[in-house]
């Protein structure tokens, strides 16, 4: 048998989380320039989705043709692994789409924080209002930062961990651009709580309940994350209700959420 078909074949035997893997490792090793070309070059039919769960499929099919299965047990089944392998896909896209979005949102404001705490450190620091709004408004601005970059690696891990068996889900263009302003950034907290021990204009952060913090609200956007592409897998495969019924929980915590704020601008008008 030659290699090509050896291939085609090891590949069409694996389960869906397998296949997946595979795609993976090849698309990280193209990088992001190589895999968009490729993707910008594909017919539209042989995108990744549809190739990986057309392959996902045929495995499938053939491996329970071969056991006498029931044509009913048989599509059942098949549309079960493609589905499967189509989450683990999208759920993948949307992530890699978002770390490259909000790294390069991230960006500018790194810049900014650095310069405007060089500019700070340069005037003498005086413990009056002013100093102390000023501050705490440039405090809030880098834990806000850094809590958004800690949340992202955060999640990626969680989602690496529970559903791609700990492998490394990032270009490594987008992962080191990630790790880089997380360094700023730590680098830049510690350096600005130094402060706080000559001056009281500088409150220190607490880096330990932010970073608690972090952890939990990144537990709740893996959840989001998950419940988002099983519902864009099941609208594309025509289960619409499903897809609502997956969001829902979602949807009602948005809803109850915009309901308090309402309520909270009410009593302080």
């Amino acid at each position: 048998m030659r290699l090509g078909k050896r291939l085609e074949k090891i590949e069409t035997s694996l389960t869906p989380k397998q296949a997946v893997l595979l795609d993976l490792k090849q698309t990280l090793e193209l990088g992001f320039v190589g895999f968009a070309k490729k993707a910008l070059e594909a017919p539209r039919h042989q995108g990744t989705r549809a190739r990986i769960s057309q392959m996902v499929g045929n495995a499938l099919r053939e491996s329970l043709d071969a056991q006498g299965m029931s044509p009913e047990v048989i599509a059942q089944g098949v549309r079960k692994a493609e589905k499967e392998a189509d989450f683990l896909l999208v759920l993948l896209r949307d992530l890699h789409k978002d770390v490259a979005f909000i790294c390069e949102l991230n960006a500018p404001y790194t810049v900014l924080l650095y310069e405007k705490f060089g500019r700070m450190r340069e005037q003498n620091i005086r413990n009056s209002a002013d100093e102390r709004s000023l501050w705490a408004m440039w405090r809030t601005l880098l834990s806000t930062k850094l809590g958004d970059v800690w949340r992202l690696e955060e999640t990626v891990t969680q989602i690496s961990k529970r559903y791609y068996d700990g492998h490394s889900l990032l270009f490594s263009e987008d992962e080191s651009t990630l790790r880089l302003q997380i360094s700023w950034l730590e680098d830049l907290a510690g350096y600005y709580n130094t402060l706080q021990r000559r001056n009281q204009a500088c409150l220190a952060i607490d880096l330990e309940a932010l970073w608690s913090s972090v952890r939990r609200q990144a537990f709740r956007e893996v959840g989001k994350r998950v419940a988002q592409a099983q519902a864009t897998t099941l609208e594309d495969f025509g289960e619409f209700a499903a897809a609502s019924k997956v969001m829902e929980p979602f949807e009602l915590g948005l809803l109850e959420k915009l309901r308090a704020e309402g309520e909270s601008e009410k009593r302080t008008t």
